[in-house]
């Protein structure tokens, strides 16, 4: 969150100063360095030459896609970004986590309850590591967290189990179209087989026939001389 400010003016400029640190960290960024671009291109701004002034942050705030887990976005609110960007690193434990069906043959409900507890640790974290305000609300979030778990798991499961259906759907339909791509080269290739044949039988029908027409007299000259040349 940025300044303050009562005149349009200030207002205007931290957009625009906001805007290009945006667009500088997306333009030097992949998901694997995300913090550390953005502690970069911040520190940059904020130097001697750079165009964002000392206190341009108020704080900052991480929010959680919690919403499976205990009904509602969760917000994580920190002073500096060194925190922000330590609980985005954590964002890892909600992102989805369909995979291959057979993976460690586990059970869907298994990889539910490996999922949950992933989350559950990072709240845990989340309580811990940002002071005593979010450790007071986190404390309530865990609680139902606990609460709603068995229901969670229910949810996940069918998720699970709609994605394996997905995939499956997909694959038959992907092994059809390679069926249909092999039946549909095998008759160009079969064509062009029949086409190559059919060129052969015609050269060799040309050949024939101008053979034939050698050994036809056209009584240019005798007959008995034509027999003599054919003969040999």
């Amino acid at each position: 969150t940025a300044q303050i400010h009562r005149d349009l003016s200030g207002a205007v400029h931290d957009h625009v100063a906001l805007s290009k640190l945006l667009e500088q960290i997306q333009t030097q960024c992949s998901p694997a360095d995300f913090p550390a671009v953005v502690k970069s291109a911040v520190e940059a701004a904020s130097g001697d030459n750079g165009f964002l002034s000392p206190c341009f942050f108020r704080n900052f705030s991480v929010s959680f896609p919690t919403g499976r887990w205990i009904g509602r976005t969760l917000s994580v609110h920190c002073q500096h970004l060194e925190g922000a960007l330590h609980a985005w690193k954590l964002l890892d434990a909600f992102k989805d986590f369909s995979g291959p069906a057979d993976v460690a043959l586990q059970s869907n409900l298994e990889r539910a309850k490996q999922q949950w507890g992933k989350v559950h640790s990072v709240l845990e974290a989340l309580q811990s590591g940002f002071g005593k305000f979010h450790s007071s609300q986190l404390g309530a979030v865990l609680q139902e967290n606990m609460v709603r778990r068995s229901t969670v798991l229910g949810r996940l499961v069918a998720t699970l189990e709609r994605q394996q259906e997905k995939q499956t759907r997909n694959s038959t339909v992907k092994n059809k179209l390679d069926q249909a791509v092999l039946f549909r080269r095998f008759e160009e290739l079969r064509r062009s087989w029949e086409r190559a044949v059919a060129r052969q039988d015609q050269r060799k029908r040309t050949v024939r026939l101008q053979e034939s027409k050698k050994r036809r007299w056209d009584g240019k000259e005798s007959k008995e001389e034509f027999m003599r040349k054919a003969r040999c």
